[in-house]
């Protein structure tokens, strides 16, 4: 089980779920009420980590669903241990030959 605290403006929001996503959703707080930067800490079993996060941020990330899963898959990341981060680090990534499409033909001085 999952659970996630967010300090922000003197006070605890908790939320949990079977997931990262799940707890980060259950958090009973909108976008609107989000006033000032925070703390944001996901905890699973003896493992916790936390992130500070400042106002537009955690604004945005209450605002979007995207975002959120992006900031659960971020805090997941950091609860793995440090060898399983090592290798994922060490993997080497796949390089392309050639020209992005998205590269414009002229080049512009």
């Amino acid at each position: 089980m999952y659970t996630v605290s967010l300090e922000t403006m003197g006070k605890v929001f908790r939320g949990q779920g079977a997931t990262a996503l799940e707890a980060i959703n259950s958090i009973p707080l909108t976008y609107l009420e989000v006033k000032s930067k925070g703390t944001l800490t996901l905890s699973v079993g003896g493992k916790t980590s936390s992130g500070f996060m400042y106002y537009r941020p955690l604004k945005r990330c209450f605002a979007n669903k995207l975002l959120r899963g992006g900031l659960a898959r971020q805090l997941e990341w950091l609860l793995k241990d440090d060898k399983a981060q090592k290798e994922l680090k060490d993997k080497p990534h796949k390089v392309t030959k050639g020209r992005s499409k998205a590269l414009p033909n002229k080049v512009v001085k």
